[in-house]
């Protein structure tokens, strides 16, 4: 009878603890501006630099962060990244959105070639990229329409 009631309660105890496990916080905020358009905006406190990338159901992987030195830019909590709307075509289906904030400037294309190679991973982390530094990621989801 013992072992019974002790398993019971370890059972109810794990169960209260996956319970009160809050959903993980969202880093930056997606605004639809349009059918197809959207802004991105961090939020407080993440690192001030940035790179977004976007993965359609068709498989296309996109860096949405361009810069002239192909390098992550400064992304200033509260304002859109890279102060524009992306386009994200509606052909191409619903996408999942990458957003990695770093705490110095990293290159593009070591990201972008990891991104590309985990991009069919259902929950990509941080854990999954080699990148120097401070590193924190965000994964948001999009329906453009048509």
């Amino acid at each position: 009878m013992r072992r019974v009631l002790a398993s019971l309660s370890i059972v109810l105890s794990l169960a209260a603890c996956q319970k009160g496990q809050p959903a993980p916080a969202h880093r930056v905020e997606m605004r639809k501006v349009g059918a197809e358009q959207i802004e991105l905006v961090p939020l407080a406190g993440v690192p001030p630099y940035c790179l977004v990338f976007s993965i359609s159901q068709t498989g296309v992987v996109r860096q949405l962060t361009m810069t002239p030195d192909d390098a992550s830019l400064e992304c200033a909590a509260g304002s859109p990244i890279g102060g524009h709307t992306f386009q994200i075509p509606a052909r191409e289906g619903k996408v999942r959105l990458v957003a990695l904030f770093s705490d110095q400037k990293l290159s593009a294309p070591p990201i972008a070639e990891q991104i590309q190679e985990l991009g069919g991973k259902p929950n990509l982390t941080v854990l999954d990229l080699r990148a120097p530094g401070r590193v924190v990621t965000d994964l948001l989801e999009f329906a453009p329409e048509r």
